[in-house]
């Protein structure tokens, strides 16, 4: 990887883009941040638009970075700066699969993700707000906006990678740390 890349990971929930991220920035020294600490305060609520917009703009503000998230508040923002776009677009069996697991890991550890937030079994399995549910409503729309506009070409400047199995990324990782 040369100098000054700007390094957006992109896919629906669940299909690893944070662990991806984290993998790239070992593979390449780029500091990675992931956007869903930008967004949730403590007790799953959002901070606000003004404060994650902030948070996002100095984040961006790099020369280089990769940055793991989706939030369309931001894509403006992230896209424009972008040098490249990686979208992690596996298909929904498998990351359906993942959301469970990790889930269901998250529920009985405990592990604080940000801000003090954990998952519950009863917020991950029986709320509305549910990730499980998140991820099984939003796989086809998310699918259907990042072909949209990588076909459309709204953000010229990107170079997009699209892969659509984690083997597909796992050689583009062993690439990068080559």
């Amino acid at each position: 990887m040369t100098d000054a890349k700007r390094i957006l990971i992109v896919g629906c929930s669940c299909s690893g883009k944070t662990t991806f991220a984290g993998k790239l920035s070992r593979a390449t020294g780029i500091p990675a941040a992931d956007l869903d600490p930008l967004y949730w305060g403590p007790d799953w609520t959002p901070r606000p638009a003004e404060n994650f917009l902030q948070s996002v703009r100095h984040a961006a503000d790099q020369p280089s970075w990769i940055i793991s998230g989706n939030y369309s508040a931001a894509r403006r923002l992230l896209w424009t700066r972008a040098t490249d776009i990686i979208w992690l677009d596996y298909d929904f069996p498998l990351v359906f699969f993942r959301a469970v697991r990790r889930t269901l890991g998250r529920c009985i550890s405990r592990r604080e993700l940000w801000h003090g937030n954990r998952e519950s079994f009863r917020q991950s399995f029986l709320s509305r707000d549910s990730i499980l549910r998140w991820v099984a409503t939003s796989h086809g729309r998310l699918r259907a906006d990042f072909g949209r506009a990588k076909a459309q070409a709204d953000y010229p400047q990107l170079r997009w990678r699209h892969f659509r199995s984690p083997a597909e990324a796992e050689r583009f990782l062993r690439q990068a740390a080559a």
